[in-house]
């Protein structure tokens, strides 16, 4: 069997040993791959596999260079992940706790229970008051007791105090001195002594007494202190306090001595004193006016008191 060579333009297939054209990359027999021919670097003549010199030139052929294998790309070395951070949980929310509602009592939620059975059906329901607007009977009790004693004590007031001074009979000076807060004692601005008299015919005569119009009314007390003797006129203030120009006083005493003041109220609580005896003294005060008008606002004995 005679096997044709190649020329310089074919290759032979390393498998089936079957000649295969230049340029050719797979043998069109059995398929395989070509490898590409080397080629002289001298002369550029294609050269035979395995062929040690070149045909046309004779220069050795240098074995063929494997190409360099690429060394495989560093691994790069694994990068430590931080561990993630994982925000902390919220605080659970304060439970609310209830407590539990008081169970009512078994006699009453009985009662609750058991249906009237007498009321009939067509009763009107009781009407409740708002609250707060009931008012207990103490305490309506309290106040209508409470407005007896007022009225009581001003109809008092109004017997010993005021119905003396305007009818001017007056009563016996009081067991106790009057004590006055923020009262002025103002000086007499005439103090006259008559000679005594014998007691024995000394004699009081009581004049009415005159009650001034109600423009020109003023108030006087007059009381004694029934262990010092002491007498002392207060004025007590009225409508006609600025009208007045002057009040005159006349104590006639049990021993006979007649002593007479004057002075000029200034504000309601200003009071004076005359000297006067634990027996029957006669007390007179006269309220003078500037319009000449003068009144005996009280003309009244302090009696003498036995004592048991």
């Amino acid at each position: 069997m005679v096997t044709e060579s190649p020329s310089n333009n074919e290759q032979i297939c390393p498998k089936c040993k079957s000649p295969v054209a230049s340029g050719m990359k797979f043998c069109e027999t059995c398929g395989a791959k070509i490898e590409p021919l080397l080629v002289c670097a001298q002369c550029g003549a294609p050269l035979l596999p395995n062929v040690k010199f070149c045909e046309s030139c004779g220069k050795p052929v240098a074995a063929p260079v494997a190409p360099p294998v690429s060394a495989a790309p560093p691994t790069p070395a694994p990068v430590k992940v931080p561990p993630e951070v994982k925000p902390p949980a919220p605080a659970p929310a304060p439970t609310e706790v209830k407590k539990p509602a008081p169970e009512p009592e078994p006699k009453a939620a009985a009662k609750e229970k058991v249906p009237d059975k007498k009321a009939p059906e067509n009763r009107k329901e009781p009407v409740t008051r708002a609250p707060g607007k009931a008012v207990p009977a103490s305490s309506t009790q309290t106040l209508m007791i409470a407005g007896v004693v007022g009225l009581v004590i001003v109809a008092a007031l109004a017997y010993f105090v005021l119905l003396p001074m305007l009818s001017g009979s007056g009563t016996p000076g009081s067991g106790n001195s009057a004590t006055l807060f923020g009262a002025t004692p103002v000086p007499s601005a005439a103090s006259t002594v008559a000679p005594a008299q014998s007691s024995a015919s000394t004699s009081y005569v009581l004049e009415s007494t005159q009650v001034p119009p109600a423009a020109l009314l003023v108030y006087y007390e007059v009381e004694r202190d029934p262990i010092t003797g002491l007498v002392t006129v207060t004025f007590r203030g009225g409508a006609g306090q600025y009208g007045v120009s002057d009040v005159s006083i006349r104590l006639t005493r049990s021993d006979g001595q007649v002593l007479t003041q004057s002075f000029k109220p200034q504000q309601i609580g200003s009071f004076i004193t005359l000297k006067g005896t634990l027996m029957t003294d006669h007390i007179e005060v006269t309220a003078n006016y500037y319009n000449g008008e003068k009144y005996r606002i009280i003309d009244q004995l302090f009696e003498y008191k036995k004592k048991f």
